[in-house]
């Protein structure tokens, strides 16, 4: 009897043990550069409290933005790392170990919001997210809006066709891929941080930007802006990820979870930056930048004929940016960007 009573009372500890293990919370660390208020933030904040509500006590988020942890570069090996388990990328952040997936990253790839939300939450991007996985060790829990390109220039000018913007000095990030970007805009890609763009377009040092309305106004761009040229020639992507080995930790019910409350902020978080763009093309008028829209057909084409003669695109996937462009506008995914 006594051995019975002690082999209950080892059961019963062990079994103690593995509930206060269980009871503990996953604790998954976003940092990011974007600040505070952003709407990608706030997303993610809103994805820890659908997790509270849905599972209470099983995960905690914590929030680091405005590069309070990691800087934006220290960002990917910092998931790689597990110094952090949640955060943004997008295609230009991995393109060096996924060139084949250089597509993702060219202008006028995809054709609006919806378009990118249908190819990256879609078949393609399921593509994308399973190299993600294998070859960089991030796992995609889906893909949401940054917001649309445009050329803003410090001075106004007459820009219809990528041969107005030739010699304009246009900053761009100092990545391969973004510097071709603005190459096949027509324009002179500057390469120059986005802290010291404001700078560089009140002294001249740069002559344009690429950038979204909402990100420009975060920047007090439309102080020094006086044109914004509607190319509209990149919907800007985020992929929200988290690290592999976290990921492998999850069972099968947590990662379903992690994987709903994505979807609630990637939906909130796409929703606001289309209603931003609206609203703050009113505040850059009242603050006297003017709006134009130049031929996009004749920057599709120049853009498209730049690619194909670069040695840039020699490693892509082969027929994938035709996919892209054939990939319908209608994935269930993105209800809340269909018309």
């Amino acid at each position: 009897m006594r051995k019975l009573s002690h082999i209950i009372g080892v059961t019963l500890a062990v079994s103690m043990a593995v509930g206060t293990a269980a009871a503990e919370p996953v604790v998954l660390k976003w940092a990011g550069p974007a600040p505070a208020d952003d709407s990608q933030v706030l997303a993610i904040e809103l994805m820890g409290e659908y997790l509270e509500r849905t599972a209470p006590g099983e995960f905690e988020i914590e929030v680091y933005p405005a590069g309070t942890l990691v800087k934006q570069s220290g960002v990917l090996p910092s998931l790689q790392t597990g110094a952090i388990q949640l955060a943004y990328v997008n295609a230009f952040d991995v393109g060096s170990q996924l060139p084949e997936y250089g597509p993702l990253t060219a202008a006028y790839s995809v054709r609006d919001p919806l378009h990118m939300c249908s190819v990256l939450n879609g078949e393609i991007g399921a593509e994308f997210g399973q190299a993600l996985e294998e070859k960089v060790g991030l796992v995609p829990l889906g893909a949401t809006l940054f917001g649309m390109r445009h050329v803003g220039l410090r001075e106004a000018a007459d820009v219809d066709t990528p041969e107005d913007l030739s010699g304009v000095k246009q900053r761009e990030p100092a990545s391969e891929a973004w510097q071709m970007q603005g190459r096949s805009l027509g324009a002179n890609p500057t390469p120059m941080a986005l802290g010291e763009l404001f700078l560089g377009l009140q002294t001249g040092a740069v002559d344009a930007h690429s950038l979204p309305i909402p990100s420009s106004y975060r920047l007090k761009l439309h102080e020094v802006t006086d044109q914004i040229v509607l190319t509209n020639h990149y919907v800007n992507h985020l992929i929200l990820v988290v690290g592999k080995p976290t990921w492998d930790q999850l069972d099968d019910r947590q990662k379903t979870l992690l994987r709903e409350a994505a979807d609630v902020a990637r939906i909130y978080n796409d929703r606001k930056k289309v209603r931003d763009e609206t609203e703050l093309r009113a505040v850059f008028e009242e603050a006297g930048v003017t709006f134009t829209e130049p031929d996009i057909e004749a920057f599709r084409a120049y853009a498209a004929k730049v690619y194909a003669e670069s040695d840039f695109a020699k490693n892509w996937q082969e027929g994938l940016a035709e996919r892209i462009a054939a990939t319908p506008s209608d994935n269930p995914a993105c209800f809340h960007l269909m018309p």
